[in-house]
C-alpha cells in the first residue's frame, strides 16, 4: 500500500497553491477505532482529510487546529483535530448510522450531515485561537469548506475530497485537494485552474494507485509545478492521564467522591480512540490532594 503523504505544489507561475492527500491508511484506522460505518467513513474521512491539509499551516505539535461539523442529521457532530506535527484524530457522534445510497449509488453524506455550521479552531500559540464559523451548504463537505474558506478567510478555493469503502467495511481509497487561488491571480490562471477542479469529482479513484506527489504530477503536469513540501500524516491520539486528570479535576472534588460512592469508580472515555482510563478512591484522592484540594 502507497504511505499516506501530503504534497505542497505551486502552479501557474506560482499564482496557484496545490495541497494534496493521500489518506487511505489514516481513514482505515479511523474506521478500526470507531467501528464506523460506510456512511460515517466517508463523512469522518472527508472531515480528516481536510483537517491534516489545514494543519500544514501550523507549525510543530504545540500548534492545533479542530474542525467541528454541526448539522442536523443523524450522523451528529463530526470532529477532527490535528497539530501541526500532523497527528491527526476525530470522531462522529454515531458512528454505526446506516443510510440507503443515493439514486447514483454513492453513500449519502449531505443527508447524514444535514444542516448547519461548521467551526474551525486554530490555536497558533498567540495570545487567543482564531475561530472561524461559516453554513453548511450541501453536508458534501468539500463544497462546505470551499464556502468556508471564502467567507471566514477570503479565499478563492476549490476542494475535492473522497473515500472509498470496500465491502469488507475497510478503506480502498482516500484522499483530497486544496486549490488555492494567490492574490491578484490573473483570470487565465483561474480559468485553467477552475478546469481542472472540475474534473476531481472521483478524487478518491484518481488517487487510487498514487501518491499525493504523484497525483500532482499526473493531474497538474503541463501547469509548471514548483513543489514546496511533503509530509506525512498519521492518525494519532494524543490522550493519556494529564488529560484525563483534568476531567476528573474539572468535576470538583465533592461530585468526584459522589460519583464514587455511587460507582465504586471513575472512568474517563477518549472520544478519540476510545481507551478508558480508570480512576479509584485513592487515584482520586491523591490527585485533589497534589493540586491542593481543588474545590
Amino acid at each position: 500500500m502507497i504511505k499516506d503523504s501530503i504534497c505542497k505544489a505551486l502552479i501557474l507561475d506560482d499564482r496557484v497553491q496545490v495541497i494534496a492527500i493521500k489518506s487511505t491508511e489514516m481513514v482505515g484506522e479511523a474506521i478500526r477505532t470507531h467501528n464506523l460505518s460506510p456512511v460515517c467513513a466517508a463523512a469522518l474521512g472527508r472531515t480528516l482529510s481536510i483537517a491534516a491539509m489545514m494543519a500544514t499551516d501550523l507549525n510543530g505539535e504545540g500548534e492545533n487546529l479542530s474542525i467541528t461539523i454541526k448539522g442536523d442529521g443523524p450522523i451528529g457532530s463530526i470532529v477532527a483535530a490535528c497539530d501541526g506535527a500532523l497527528n491527526v484524530r476525530g470522531y462522529v457522534d454515531n458512528p454505526q448510522l446506516e443510510l440507503p445510497l443515493k439514486e447514483n449509488g454513492k453513500l449519502d453524506v449531505s443527508r447524514a450531515v444535514g444542516k448547519g455550521k461548521i467551526t474551525v479552531i486554530q490555536d497558533m500559540g498567540l495570545k487567543a485561537p482564531y475561530v472561524g464559523v461559516s453554513d453548511i451548504v450541501s453536508g458534501e463537505i468539500a463544497e462546505d469548506f470551499a464556502r468556508y474558506f471564502f467567507t471566514s478567510l477570503q479565499q478563492p478555493t476549490a476542494v475535492a475530497l473522497g473515500v472509498l469503502i470496500e465491502r469488507d467495511l475497510s478503506c480502498f481509497s482516500a484522499g483530497g485537494v486544496i486549490i488555492r487561488f494567490m492574490p491578484d491571480c490573473p483570470e487565465e490562471a483561474v480559468g485553467k485552474a477552475e478546469e481542472l477542479a472540475a474534473k476531481l469529482g472521483e478524487i478518491s479513484r484518481l488517487m487510487k494507485d498514487l501518491s499525493a506527489r504523484q497525483f500532482i504530477v499526473d493531474f497538474f503536469g503541463g501547469c509548471g509545478i514548483r513543489y514546496t513540501d511533503e509530509l506525512f500524516p498519521k492518525y494519532r491520539c494524543k490522550c493519556g492521564r494529564q488529560v484525563t486528570d483534568r476531567v476528573i479535576l474539572s468535576m470538583g472534588r465533592e461530585e468526584a467522591f459522589k460519583t464514587l460512592d455511587e460507582q465504586g469508580e471513575l472512568a474517563a472515555i477518549c472520544h478519540f480512540c476510545n481507551k478508558q482510563y480508570r480512576y479509584g478512591r485513592e487515584q482520586v484522592k491523591a490527585l485533589f490532594d497534589y493540586l491542593g484540594g481543588l474545590p
